[in-house]
């Protein structure tokens, strides 16, 4: 039988969550009838999951924080494995049991806790080092969305590269929907036409080169900036910089959007910018270019993988290269519509059916 770790899903949610959320739903579509357990926190996840007759769930409520999740994957799902007579794990998030005792997958969604600790929750970063070189390197299988981060699990933890499986992310069945779920709230129309930024608001995003490049073409583009997503960590000098911003333009937080609103709010952006300096994938990427988005990244290598030459890219962290990127790509309405249809194609061909077909074949585990 084969168990499936899914206890990092947990509210609020972000990127890793959505996306494990949607993965295992994939798995236990595909290969439900095959019996696997799967061991969850969230209500909504353990929801899902009623409607898999075939597969056993196990649902802890109390996993609320992360330091519980912790102690529960090192010292409970152990014990959990041998009283359901697993005989192989997948572990969806970064770790999995220092002893375990039976053969697992484990996927790496990224190793920034390892290569740039600072942009990380010191109790992040801990947590990471202590625990995901070791698992990695106890595993049977790798699991990562993009070629440039399994080079980079090879280099820090001396795994041999066959055993490191690139299976890129797919795109969540609501960004897909035509029309969208839900149009437009009516104060959000106010805000046409705008920039789009969405994510967490932490250092790897880039945020603040983003405000940068705003700031130089606000008055000559006439376009809002519009921020989706809450509050992470370290982002208190930028939340002051937004409050304190006067013009010109105007620059507006909606904090958290709920999934429905979302392609909506994609849809009818001028452009979709994701300025970071670390990802693990970038999944707005692919949520945006489906809704036929043009979208501008940084060039980090990952980002690149992930728009799969769909996205207009200027060099990370440089705010002028990005303000002249933004114009150019508005003076440019032939190429907008090209990167438009174009990347609507590539990205609605990203399904989490895909990724489940293609995880499956590459661990042998379903």
């Amino acid at each position: 039988m084969t168990a499936i770790d899914a206890t990092v899903v947990c509210k609020p949610l972000s990127g890793v969550h959505y996306a494990v959320s949607n993965q295992v739903q994939a798995l236990l579509a595909s290969y439900g009838d095959q019996e696997p357990i799967c061991f969850a926190g969230d209500c909504d996840l353990a929801g899902a999951l009623t409607r898999y007759p075939d597969v056993g769930a196990h649902v802890d409520n109390s996993l609320t924080t992360a330091s519980r999740r912790i102690f529960w994957q090192q010292y409970r799902l152990p014990k959990l494995l041998r009283r359901y007579h697993c005989d192989r794990l997948l572990a969806m998030a970064y770790t999995a049991p220092r002893r375990c005792t039976v053969p697992y997958a484990v996927q790496i969604h990224d190793v920034i806790a390892l290569r740039r600790p600072e942009l990380c929750t010191a109790r992040n970063a801990w947590h990471m080092r202590f625990l995901m070189p070791r698992s990695i390197r106890a595993a049977e299988w790798v699991i990562t969305s993009s070629a440039p981060v399994a080079d980079e699990i090879v280099t820090l933890t001396g795994v041999e590269r066959d055993r490191v499986h690139v299976v890129p992310l797919g795109v969540d069945n609501i960004f897909l929907q035509d029309p969208c779920p839900e149009s437009l709230r009516p104060e959000w129309r106010e805000l046409v036409p705008y920039l789009l930024f969405v994510g967490n608001f932490e250092p790897k995003k880039g945020i603040d080169k983003l405000l940068d490049a705003y700031e130089i073409i606000a008055a000559r583009t006439g376009l809002n900036l519009v921020l989706a997503g809450r509050d992470g960590w370290k982002c208190k000098n930028l939340t002051n910089r937004i409050t304190r911003h006067t013009g010109p333009g105007k620059i507006t937080r909606l904090g958290y959007v709920e999934r429905r609103q979302l392609p909506a709010l994609y849809e009818h952006a001028r452009l979709f910018v994701l300025p970071s300096v670390e990802e693990g994938f970038g999944l707005p990427i692919l949520e945006a270019m489906a809704r036929g988005t043009v979208t501008i990244h940084s060039d980090h290598p990952v980002l690149q993988r992930t728009s799969h030459g769909f996205g207009v890219t200027f060099p990370v962290g440089d705010a002028a290269a990005l303000a002249q990127t933004i114009e150019r790509t508005l003076n440019d309405p032939d190429k907008t519509v090209e990167f438009a249809t174009a990347g609507r194609d590539y990205a609605r061909a990203q399904t989490w059916d895909r990724w489940a077909i293609r995880t499956a074949g590459a661990t042998g585990y379903f």
